[in-house]
């Protein structure tokens, strides 16, 4: 591993000004997110520019996501039968609407944010609450293992061996271990974190890393290939140098 430099990766949840922003300001985006990806969604406009690849990561989310749907339609109907009030009828339908349309906005949250990877990196995403961008000439290897996790947390840090592991799982899983050619600093909820590999899970594990070592090769050799003529000009420019 290269330990020379350190490469600033990317992250939606950036700090503000005087530091990270606070747990409301980040609900709040959240929620705003959320009917924002809704309706992306509804009008069929995923969040996968033009000339990337997209590598969905939520067909294991999708079944307790739409069970809860499920419950939540059931859940207005009866609400309004057993009710008696028709002033609280109300309030409970509005508020069950509106749980409603927040499960159905983070069903399409997942699926219109997946793994992104392009001409200049990739990027490790899971709905609103991450998307960890990693440039190619810092990722030196891609591995596949199925790990699972004690946590459910979206976001987690582990300590190895050779420094912080980045995970973002799905359903407390990762299967995909990007290990990093040098250290990565990523602007998370809770602060910098300078990692040396970052786990996710995709719901094909091979696809996507066979996309990344089909990428990070050319990124290598083009760094080479610059390093080497870097140096080709420096020590062409040394001999003037002395004869000056």
């Amino acid at each position: 591993m290269s330990t020379g430099s350190v490469i600033r990766g990317g992250t939606t949840e950036r700090g503000t000004r005087g530091g990270r922003p606070s747990l409301l300001r980040r609900a709040a985006a959240m929620e705003r997110a959320t009917w924002v990806n809704l309706a992306r969604w509804i009008t069929r406009r995923p969040a996968v520019p033009d000339g990337a690849e997209g590598f969905p990561y939520a067909a294991a989310m999708n079944p307790v996501l739409i069970a809860f749907i499920a419950v939540s339609a059931i859940e207005i109907p009866v609400a309004h039968l057993l009710i008696p009030w028709t002033w609280l009828q109300i309030i409970v339908l509005i508020i069950g609407i509106w749980g409603l349309g927040w499960m159905v906005g983070l069903l399409a949250t997942v699926q219109l944010h997946p793994h992104l990877a392009d001409g200049t990196g990739i990027r490790i995403r899971n709905a609103n609450r991450a998307d960890l961008a990693i440039p190619w000439e810092a990722v030196a290897s891609v591995g596949q293992r199925l790990r699972s996790l004690d946590s459910g947390k979206t976001l987690q840090l582990e300590e190895t061996r050779g420094g912080t592991a980045v995970i973002v799982c799905v359903t407390s899983q990762t299967n995909v271990e990007l290990r990093l050619d040098r250290p990565v600093i990523f602007e998370l909820p809770q602060g910098p974190v300078e990692a040396i590999e970052v786990r996710c899970y995709a719901d094909d594990p091979a696809a996507l890393a066979a996309a990344i070592r089909a990428r990070i090769t050319p990124a290598k050799i083009n760094t080479a290939d610059q390093s080497g003529t870097a140096r080709g000009r420096s020590s062409q420019a040394s001999p003037r140098s002395r004869r000056r």
